[in-house]
């Protein structure tokens, strides 16, 4: 019985996960050219949450708040990479985790020969979450950006259909997020140079 009492009460000490839909970034105030920012408490539940943006590249622009084509907030960040496998890396940390968070990628365009690749992985605790990943705006002059890996812990947006405005991906993580990372760059058979990405919800 001492057994059983004790191991209720170790459980009751764990956090446990919030219920969130989405980054609301209308209301999350990243001040604009910040590559890090501590939102404090943001969602319904209330979750910490932090912002950070690493890795190679030199951002010409943002990231700043924008509307995109849909008329949706989104914040935006132009980027000029100096080789083709540079990927800027933006963190999400979430404090409690959140579940079932969903958000929208603009811009995720270009071609075979010269476009864009967001690619999406997050974590709750330590282990990897699937990711359903879906392309928007079908009907946009040479289809959608393409999706692989959707339903896997790895998901990845490519931009083949041309230079759309605001091509888009929904990002749909069913399971519970404490971190989640959108590594963004050049489509790996492009070429370095300048681009442009948006994160919405």
């Amino acid at each position: 019985m001492k057994n059983q009492l004790l191991i209720w009460g170790m459980a009751i000490m764990l956090p446990l996960p919030l219920f969130a839909q989405d980054l609301n970034w209308n209301t999350s105030a990243i001040p604009n050219n910040s590559l890090s920012f501590n939102f404090g408490s943001i969602g319904t539940p209330a979750s910490s949450v932090t912002y950070a943006v690493t890795g190679p590249g030199t951002i010409t622009t943002g990231p700043t708040r924008f509307t995109t084509a849909q008329g949706d907030g989104a914040w935006r960040t132009a980027i000029t990479f100096a080789a083709v496998t540079d990927l800027k890396v933006y963190t999400l940390t979430f404090n409690p985790a959140v579940c079932g968070l969903s958000f929208i990628l603009y811009d995720i365009d270009g071609t075979n020969a010269s476009g864009d690749r967001a690619i999406v992985t997050a974590n709750y605790s330590g282990n990897p979450q699937n990711i359903t990943m879906t392309a928007l705006d079908p009907g946009f002059a040479g289809g959608p950006p393409t999706i692989t890996g959707s339903g896997t812990p790895t998901a990845t947006g490519t931009g083949t259909q041309g230079n759309q405005t605001d091509d888009r991906v929904q990002v749909t993580i069913p399971g519970c997020v404490s971190t989640l990372t959108i590594q963004y760059g050049n489509n790996p058979a492009g070429a370095a140079g300048a681009r442009s990405f948006s994160i919405g919800k």
